[in-house]
């Protein structure tokens, strides 16, 4: 059967079933429902109010008007169609409210029934049980039998005639004013100027005949002169009036202040009097004993202090006033006990650092560099890279000249001799490089530094002997230097030698080394990197002094970092 196909009655029993306890029959529940079709009546049990679109009424054939109106309101639906339109258009289907009811109806036919006075409070009702359905059905047939009867009796009566009343003429009444006419004034459109007058005269040769009008569309009769953009671009403005407004930049800031709180304090100006009886109390009683434990052991401690120190003793009466006083404070400062002075490499330059030598003593080296600031070192770019960077070891046995001479491509920020191969000096530079040098052929002038500077010290002032081209200072270049890309991206900070009974490996793990000698280094720089650096190679760490040729040369521009650890905070020494 089609959907929206009517079906027969249902023979079955009818039964109520409400809300209430009690039931009640057929007819009384149908002229109950009559005599109250202005309001919303209770929903009986299994009856389900629908509101049906348009669409929905298409498909199962139940438009009002044409397929269900008062005189017909049942239609009979088959219910696999209901399932299938509520399976298609899920929670679009108008069914979808009562779709577990539907499913649970026993019958293959679902009664529809069109409302037009909104008992239930919409234009449809289904049954979904078939007590519902056989109650619907009884009240359905009741309602037409009525109607019928109705209808016979509006045809049988004949329709009473007219009664004319008589007829009287209006009678006019004086005009009251009631202040309308003010209204009326105000609304009136007045002439805010005098009329324009045109005198027009015609030519006597013409014979065109004359004729006035008014060319207006609107009824009012005026013309509308509307704005329009010009098209002419060839004018240009010459001045123009532009505004601007100035907005303030908002900042969101914070500080650390601390809060005081407002407290309630009191302040005793009089003293207070206990009689002899109160006082023995209170002096006797189990706070007082707690108080005074309690503040004993303080109290003898403010006493040591005194007898140890004097506390109003004036210092200022103690202090010297003339120059006896002041030699005798010279007594405990440090003195100066051996100066060196290069004029020469050292002259206007700033010591960044100053190591010792770990083995040899009266040795000590020195590292100097430009006393610039970032502005000037690259204004002064070109001049920096033509002088080289130097080292100078110094002797006590000769503060004049220096014994040794390191060359480095970069000013020295820090460095610092091997620990047990002092050799080996290893240096950070201002751009992040490390320096390696290996003094291994020059290791004779620091052991016997030169003494004919002594002898001759008293034939020769202390600019000649600066001057003297006779004494050379050996120049030792750097053998290795760091990888351009593998370093620190700012000056090395510091750098130290780690002892040679720890070593890291390259998985990062700190594991104890039964070598003798050093050759793992940290080095941290003020980018925030600590670098573990590695000097070590597959080929012997030692020189050959026939070639002249370091075996240390293999790590040149390509020593890079054993380990690399980067901290959000800047490292300084």
């Amino acid at each position: 059967m089609a959907p929206g196909s009517k079906g027969k009655n249902s023979k079955k029993k009818p039964r109520l079933t409400s809300n209430s306890k009690t039931e009640e029959k057929p007819s009384d529940q149908v002229s109950r429902q009559q005599g109250s079709n202005a309001s919303v009546h209770i929903i009986p049990l299994g009856i389900k109010p629908m509101v049906l679109t348009s669409q929905t009424q298409n498909l199962f054939s139940c438009v009002v008007g044409t397929d269900v109106s008062e005189n017909q309101r049942k239609i009979f639906l088959q219910k696999s169609y209901v399932i299938e339109d509520m399976k298609k258009r899920a929670a679009v289907s108008d069914f979808h409210p009562a779709k577990q009811e539907i499913l649970n109806y026993p019958e293959h036919e679902i009664l529809l029934v069109y409302d037009p006075e909104f008992r239930y409070g919409e234009q449809f009702y289904m049954c979904l049980t078939p007590e519902s359905k056989e109650l619907i059905l009884k009240e359905l047939d009741v309602l037409s039998i009525k109607k019928t009867e109705f209808t016979i009796q509006e045809d049988t009566i004949s329709p009473e005639p007219e009664l004319l009343s008589d007829y009287s003429p209006p009678v006019s009444k004086p005009w009251v004013s009631l202040g309308s006419e003010k209204e009326i004034e105000e609304e009136r459109v007045m002439n805010s100027r005098p009329l324009i007058t045109i005198v027009t005269k015609r030519l006597k040769k013409s014979k065109t005949p004359i004729t006035l009008a008014d060319n207006c569309d609107n009824k009012d009769c005026y013309a509308e002169c509307n704005s329009y953009q010009q098209e002419a671009e060839f004018i240009k403005d010459l001045q123009i009036d532009i505004g601007t407004e100035a907005k303030v930049y908002v900042e969101d800031r914070s500080s650390q202040a601390t809060v005081h709180h407002t407290k309630r304090k009191g302040v005793q100006y009089q003293p207070q009097y206990f009689k002899e009886s109160l006082i023995e109390d209170i002096l006797t009683s189990a706070g007082m004993k707690e108080f005074c434990e309690n503040v004993f052991p303080l109290f003898e401690e403010a006493l040591l202090q005194n007898e140890v120190a004097d506390v109003f003793v004036n210092d200022w009466l103690t202090l010297g006033y003339d120059d006896i006083g002041l030699s005798s404070t010279q007594e405990n400062h440090m003195k100066e006990f051996q100066s060196f002075t290069d004029l020469k490499f050292s002259k206007k330059k700033k010591v960044t650092c100053i190591s010792w030598h770990p083995k040899m003593n009266g040795i000590v080296a020195v590292s100097i560099a430009e006393n610039y600031s970032l502005d000037e070192r690259i204004n002064n770019m070109s001049h920096l890279t033509l002088q080289p960077s130097l080292i100078l070891v110094w002797s006590f046995m000769d503060p004049i000249n220096p014994q040794l001479l390191l060359e480095a491509p970069e000013d020295i920020n820090t460095f610092a001799f091997n620990p047990t191969t002092p050799e080996l000096v290893v240096g950070g530079t201002v751009n992040g490089q490390l320096v390696l040098w290996d003094v291994t052929l020059c290791a004779d002038s620091l052991q016997q530094p030169k003494a004919h500077v002594q002898t001759e010290k008293s034939n020769k002032t202390f600019m000649e002997l600066q001057e003297d081209k006779s004494i050379i200072t050996p120049i030792v270049r750097h053998c290795a230097l760091s990888n351009i890309d593998q370093h620190h991206k700012s000056a090395v900070s510091f750098l130290t030698w780690l002892p040679s009974f720890i070593e890291v490996g390259k998985q990062g793990l700190v594991y104890e080394s039964c070598g003798t000698s050093c050759h793992q280094l940290f080095t941290c720089g003020s980018d925030g990197a600590l670098m573990i650096w590695d000097i070590t190679s597959d080929q012997k760490t030692a020189v050959d002094k026939t070639r002249e040729t370091n075996v240390y040369s293999s790590l040149d521009l390509v020593w890079k970092p054993l380990h690399k650890c980067t901290f959000s905070c800047r490292i300084t020494k």
